[in-house]
């Protein structure tokens, strides 16, 4: 690996993101990604980065920083900063009350004004799709909604993340039962198939689904959603 700094380097033992350190990384994941880092999520930054700072045998924040600016490998690695910290645990039919909602009220509202209209197109845009649970859990709603009708519509989930690892798993399908926690047994029955510890989502999910890599802080990418 080519790097500016030396690999006999060593990480620092108790590996603690100084103030001027963290203001610095804070900006800089902000300026290339959009994602703004509060300072009672410091410990995101100092936690997660620091595998990424013993890979590259660097001693401190502040030379990670310089790698992100410098090294020829800085594309590569800001690739992987994306991946680190955007993250997240979820789950599929997560936040129970607000998905009701969109299922008993904006949904059903939604499709009648379409049908008012004799209009049989629909978009939805999960922004953040992160391992896809969000915008499959949409698109099985949208099955269960419609049920018999759903063939004679257009319907298209546009779900969007930065990290293309998340993206990578999300086209995959393919979850664990914790991932389904929180989602209703016949559910699970209809719409994923079991294969050994993993469940996987069924191809007509699949179809309601378009994924890809989006910066949310890019205009010029956004207008490709829109």
């Amino acid at each position: 690996m080519s790097s500016l700094f030396s690999k006999t380097s060593a990480l620092r033992k108790d590996l603690k993101i100084l103030d001027a350190e963290f203001v610095q990384m804070r900006d800089f994941i902000y300026s290339q990604s959009g994602i703004f880092v509060a300072d009672s999520r410091r410990y995101l930054i100092e936690n997660r980065l620091a595998s990424r700072l013993k890979e590259l045998n660097l001693k401190t924040f502040a030379e990670y920083y310089y790698y992100l600016q410098y090294d020829p490998g800085r594309r590569q690695e800001l690739n992987r900063l994306f991946e680190v910290i955007t993250t997240n645990e979820t789950s599929f039919y997560r936040n129970p009350p607000q998905l009701k909602i969109f299922q008993d009220n904006i949904l059903p509202e939604v499709l009648e004004r379409l049908r008012a209209r004799r209009e049989r197109r629909l978009r939805i845009w999960s922004a953040g799709c992160s391992t896809g649970e969000e915008p499959y859990t949409l698109a099985i709603i949208l099955m269960e909604t419609l049920r018999a009708e759903l063939p004679s519509w257009d319907i298209r989930i546009i779900a969007n993340d930065l990290s293309e690892a998340v993206l990578a798993a999300a086209r995959q399908g393919y979850y664990t039962e914790y991932s389904l926690r929180t989602t209703p047994r016949e559910i699970v029955a209809r719409y994923f198939i079991q294969d050994g510890p993993r469940f996987v989502i069924r191809p007509e999910v699949k179809r309601l689904v378009t994924f890809g890599q989006i910066n949310l802080s890019d205009r010029a990418q956004l207008k490709r959603v829109e």
